[in-house]
């Protein structure tokens, strides 16, 4: 790496700051000034000790990601101090490595099995009709209803269709991930009373005494439960060992971000996108009439057969 393409100072600060605000603006603009690989460094005092690399382009992402023996994922949130509720929540496959990745993505494995996916269609229209239906005619924020849609869809799929128990987590990790990405914990990462980081580190033990409550109670009552905690909890690997109510904890938080955020954005884009294109409501029917249409279905089951197919393509 060049060494202009490393900032520190004022100007590795004014790059922080400008990514918090608009990360991907701020990620497509120091490609422009750097080029594919760029790094932020210190801002003052030797802190933050370890670079923040970025690295563009499919060269890049085959080093990255094909080599779990020199590039070792850390995880996306906030790390917190040893030993606390912050730091074992985040503790899931997205911030394991070898053996033990290997042996917990077997162990996720069957929640996403076609007939497990099947099994949440019914519950997935059925609360998507009941969040619309709460709807009034007039100026909306498509954003906030997207987000409210998928907190209820991925609450239940994940924690059951109980609200009581699966919403109110749903929305404490809801909570919990806005929190990590705040800037003021981020750049003032200092645990005294008052911070928004030890509020942040509070937050992740109450995060954590429910999630394993709602644990305590699956195990005691191990009926014929679909949703995915459930699934987690019955599941085994090659030589018949299931997961600690840790690793349950940490692997239900990391699927609920995956989950959450990621379908939330990509529903409000596709709402926004239709909005500007009101005819694609006749391409639809015009599509739907042609003989082709069962084909596409055909395809997308295909996908979901085999679950062991492909499943290498990505390390999660």
């Amino acid at each position: 790496m060049k060494e202009n393409n490393v900032l520190t100072g004022a100007r590795a600060a004014h790059e922080y700051v400008h990514f918090f605000r608009d990360p991907i603006r701020c990620m497509r603009e120091l490609q422009q000034k750097y080029g594919s690989l760029v790094a932020l460094g210190p801002i003052a005092f030797g802190e933050p000790t370890k670079l923040h690399v970025l690295a563009i382009g499919p060269e890049f992402n085959r080093q990255v990601l094909g080599d779990p023996a020199k590039f070792r994922t850390t995880g996306q949130f906030i790390h917190g101090p040893n030993n606390s509720a912050q730091r074992r929540i985040r503790f899931g496959l997205t911030r394991m490595n070898g053996p033990q990745h290997k042996q917990q993505r077997q162990l996720i494995l069957p929640p996403f099995h076609k007939r497990a996916v099947a099994g949440y269609h019914d519950l997935t229209v059925e609360l998507a009709q009941e969040v619309i239906g709460q709807w009034k005619p007039g100026r909306r924020d498509v954003y906030a209803d997207m987000r409210a849609v998928t907190l209820r869809i991925a609450s239940a799929v994940l924690f059951g269709h109980e609200a009581t128990d699966a919403y109110r987590i749903g929305h404490l990790l809801e909570v919990w991930a806005r929190r990590n990405f705040s800037g003021p914990v981020w750049f003032f990462p200092v645990n005294i009373p008052g911070t928004p980081y030890h509020r942040l580190l509070k937050h992740a033990e109450l995060v954590e005494q429910e999630t394993l409550k709602l644990i305590e109670k699956r195990r005691r009552d191990p009926s014929d439960r679909t949703d995915v905690l459930s699934i987690l909890i019955q599941a085994r690997d090659d030589e018949n060992r299931g997961m600690t109510d840790m690793e349950l904890v940490g692997q239900a938080t990391i699927l609920f971000g995956a989950s959450f955020e990621t379908t939330a954005s990509t529903l409000t884009w596709t709402v926004f996108l239709l909005a500007q294109h009101p005819n694609i409501t006749r391409w639809r029917e015009r599509m739907r009439a042609l003989p082709s249409w069962n084909k596409v279905h055909e395809v997308f089951d295909s996908a979901l057969v085999a679950p062991n197919k492909g499943k290498d393509f990505v390390r999660v």
